[in-house]
This record gives C-alpha cells, structure tokens and sequence, in this order.
C-alpha cells in the first residue's frame, strides 16, 4: 500500500510538472500587442530587438485605429540624446501617421542625415511592429490579453491536477 502511495505521488508531481511546462507558453504570452478600446497598440520592445541604433535597440510603440497609423512613439532607448532628437525635429515618427497599413509598410522612409543608424533602427522598428499589427488585425478578432491567458492556461492546469488526485484517491480506495 506504501509503494503504491509513493508511485501516486510521484506520478501526481511529474503530472504537475509536465502540465506546468506545457503551460508556460501561455504564461509567457508575447506582450508585444494590446488593444484600448478599438485602438491597436504594438510594442516592439521584444520584436524589434534586433534593429540596433548607434547605441543598442529603438523601439517603439504603434497606435493603430480603423487599420491607419494614429502614431508612433518612441520608447527609452539608449541612443544619444541629441541624435535621437534630429529624428524628432525631421518628424521622422510622423512619417507613417493616417497611412493604412499597407501604405505604411510600403512607403520608403529616409533615414535623417547625421543619426543614420538611429533611424535606420527606428524604420526597422516600425515594419517590424506594423507586420505584426497588420497579422493580428488578419484574424478579424481581438486578442485576449495575455494576463486572461495566462489565468486560463492556470485554471486548466489546477482542473487536471484535481483530476488526477480525485482518481489516485479512488484508486487506493480500491486497493
């Protein structure tokens, strides 16, 4: 009865285990895309990371509303302070404001004399974000945030693990 007991709980625990592994995709949800109301918010923090500017990574975040571009904005980033504003003063974020999604990924931008990888960062920064929103908005429905995910991909995992314990129960009752 002891052995039996012991194999239960040792199989109960890999149980928990592998559902936990198997959760963690949804617990590590991308938070690169939200929505307010019926905007479209997309931050490129995660997938833009490998567009580097002179001193690492740009990113930004894209306000999309009725498939157009509202804005983008730029995140703290490491850039130089001064080169990062002739990006501002060139109205470089402006560049894709009111363009459909398409229009904006097809629009050649120029990147601003004397803050050359900077803005070749940003622009990269901006295809990247408006792929990913232009893919999203694709499947014609709002994403769950990833906190309802991860809370459901939670309460899955406690329903099996209850389950399995319901039938260990059973089964040493039986024994």
């Amino acid at each position: 009865m002891k052995k039996e007991k012991n194999f239960f709980l040792k199989a109960y625990f890999m149980l928990v285990l592998v559902l936990l592994t198997m959760a963690s995709p949804c617990l590590a949800q991308s938070d690169s895309i939200s929505w307010k109301k019926d905007t479209l918010f997309v931050n490129t923090t995660s997938i833009g990371a490998n567009y580097h500017g002179y001193n690492g990574s740009t990113p930004v975040v894209i306000a999309i509303h009725n498939e157009r571009v509202l804005s983008v904005t730029p995140l703290p980033n490491r850039e130089t302070r001064s080169y990062f504003n002739r990006l501002r003063r060139a109205s470089l974020f402006n560049q894709w404001n009111g363009l459909s999604i398409d229009k904006a990924l097809a629009k050649e931008v120029d990147a601003v004399s004397g803050a050359t990888y900077s803005s070749e960062a940003v622009i990269g920064n901006v295809r990247e974000g408006l792929t990913l929103a232009k893919e999203a908005l694709g499947k014609q429905e709002k994403p769950l945030s990833s906190g309802i995910i991860a809370l459901l991909c939670i309460a899955g995992v406690l329903v099996l693990c209850a389950a399995v314990f319901l039938i260990r129960k059973k089964i040493i009752k039986r024994g």
